[in-house]
């Protein structure tokens, strides 16, 4: 593990929430995975457009990534307290005004410009979000025009004599709020906004509005991109589909799996209408009767295997006093956070970049105490031992947790294979997938 950052000249709350996403990254998620990272520019300011689904999280998995500190736009209501405006300036946020906030906004906002200048004239960089606003669903929404401002301003004010690039990412998340999902974040090849400096000076806003242009196709391209009314019954037949794409393939290559199957979606809706409501009913049919028998997919399309399951019986008692071991001693760290999100955090966009930033803190105390116990009442061999197999026995719970399910999904295909539903369901299935492979 790479711990060169804490040698770099950024402020020490940057380097300690750093080290927790970068630790967070490798524990919160199942699969994490950066493609592209080359298509950064080197000693260049940059602008990081990032489509905006998750929240806190977006930032900060791609910011713990860089090898630079980042600076991060955010709405200006929230520095409005002295010790909060303190501690989000440490982490290099800077505040953007809305009309709401009963200022002017043009003055404060153009402050803010000046210091987004100034950072990129000494080859910083700065993540936007040019949707303005979070929502999880898996679509690219209208963009705004502030990130070609920002860049094409620091071009003028710095009279056309430095390189400034838009760098495009794409954020997939399968899961926004569990833990144990998949992350990938996809870099796109960036816009060298040189190419738009000559047009900038004759008309701005036709530049600015090419570069937006540009800026929304490159997105586009790097994440999944439901733009149809018919929203749920595409992410169930990606969800069902699931099964269909290879799990041991790169999460790049599932974002290219889940891409085409959009287009085809799209094609179908819009060239066959019938097909495209049988598929809406079928896959509405499936997905309600997989959800309410406990089961996934897989147990629909392959043949039951009844030594895989006795061979998952075993495995589970085999290993379950380790399993118990594991739970007692992770339990709290792990289910507080899950606690106090339901209970405290409205906006579930938040959820999951407080249970990993929690979690990594709590788990590194109650793991400390767990061992400073051990450590009182045995000799220091056995405490320091103890403390190696904390995180093998939280590995190994989850893992435990992770089969229990697939057996219970297993045991529950057993129990309805015979059935005309589960038949029903599982013709439905291979139908649909046949619709959707020609």
């Amino acid at each position: 593990m790479n711990f060169s950052y804490w040698f770099k000249n950024w402020s020490f709350t940057y380097k300690i929430g750093y080290a927790i996403v970068r630790l967070g990254n490798k524990t919160f998620y199942k699969n994490f995975e950066v493609s592209g990272f080359e298509n950064i520019p080197a000693n260049a300011g940059v602008l990081f457009a990032i489509n905006h689904q998750n929240a806190f999280m977006d930032p900060v998995v791609l910011s713990s990534q860089l090898n630079q500190n980042a600076y991060y736009l955010a709405r200006a209501d929230i520095f409005k307290k002295k010790f909060a405006n303190k501690i989000l300036r440490s982490i290099y946020m800077l505040p953007i005004y809305r009309q709401r906030d009963g200022v002017n906004t043009i003055e404060k906002n153009e402050a803010t410009f000046n210091e987004c200048f100034d950072i990129l004239n000494d080859k910083g960089c700065i993540l936007i979000f040019p949707e303005g606003n979070h929502n999880n669903q898996k679509k690219l929404r209208a963009l705004k025009k502030g990130i070609a401002r920002i860049g094409l301003g620091a071009a003028k004010k710095y009279n056309y004599k430095n390189p400034y690039f838009i760098v495009p990412v794409g954020l997939d998340y399968s899961n926004h709020t569990k833990m144990g999902a998949d992350l990938l974040i996809n870099i796109g090849e960036p816009i060298n906004l040189n190419d738009y400096y000559s047009n900038f000076q004759n008309d701005s806003g036709v530049a600015i509005n090419k570069v937006m242009s540009n800026l929304r196709n490159k997105m586009e391209k790097l994440m999944v991109n439901i733009q149809s009314e018919s929203y749920v019954t595409y992410t169930q037949v990606i969800s069902l589909f699931k099964q269909e794409i290879n799990e041991n393939s790169s999460l790049k290559d599932r974002l290219i799996a889940q891409q085409k199957l959009v287009l085809k979606l799209e094609s179908i809706e819009n060239n066959q209408p019938e097909l495209f409501n049988n598929i809406t009913s079928e896959s509405s049919d499936i997905f309600n009767y997989l959800a309410l028998n406990n089961l996934s997919a897989v147990n629909l399309l392959k043949d039951l295997s009844a030594l895989k399951l006795t061979l998952n019986f075993f495995v589970l008692i085999a290993f379950l006093p380790l399993h118990l071991l594991g739970l007692i001693s992770n339990y709290l760290p792990y289910k507080l956070p899950v606690l106090f999100v339901n209970k405290k955090v409205k906006d579930e966009h938040f959820h999951s970049s407080i249970k990993m930033s929690l979690g990594v803190i709590l788990f590194l105390i109650f793991w400390s105490l767990q061992a400073a116990v051990v450590l009182i009442a045995f000799e220091g061999l056995i405490g320091l031992s103890y403390l190696m197999s904390l995180p093998i026995l939280a590995i190994l719970n989850y893992r435990w947790l992770i089969l229990y399910k697939k057996t219970i999904g297993l045991c529950n295909a057993f129990k309805l294979n015979n059935t005309s539903d589960f038949k029903r369901n599982a013709s439905k299935l291979k139908g649909l997938f046949d619709a959707l492979k020609n």
